[in-house]
């Protein structure tokens, strides 16, 4: 990676400080904010060079912010996967000026129906690749 991590996302690092989150953990290639036991993390996917956001909430599974969870549940089109390091950041900050504003604000209910959500799509993906029993 030819960028310091905390340069690379420098104006999402900013923005999410503001939004009263704390930088927690630095690592050659992710960092990590807390705030009220919301996790955030932001990465750098060295093996499939992409930029990469995804949030654990009161110790569940992780959730990616991706192109599809903007797409089927925020009926969003920003097309974040695969963007450089300055249109990724853009683009997450203006998901959490708008729709994502209740997850900046750290509103519970946001990140429950969003669990739901994922649970549904998880064991709906299941059912459809799982084989049946003999």
């Amino acid at each position: 990676m030819n960028k310091d991590i905390k340069n690379r996302f420098h104006k999402l690092r900013l923005f999410l400080e503001l939004n009263g989150f704390k930088l927690s953990e630095v690592t050659r290639t992710r960092l990590k904010f807390i705030k009220n036991g919301i996790f955030f993390f932001i990465s750098f996917n060295e093996l499939e060079k992409k930029n990469e956001i995804f949030f654990n909430w009161n110790n569940n599974f992780s959730i990616t912010i991706s192109n599809s969870l903007l797409k089927e549940y925020y009926k969003v089109d920003l097309e974040i996967d695969y963007s450089n390091e300055k249109d990724f950041s853009k683009k997450i900050i203006t998901f959490f000026e708008n729709e994502g504003r209740e997850l900046i604000m750290g509103e519970n209910n946001a990140y429950k129906k969003i669990y739901e959500y994922q649970r549904v799509i998880n064991r709906n993906y299941s059912k459809k690749y799982t084989l049946p029993r003999a």
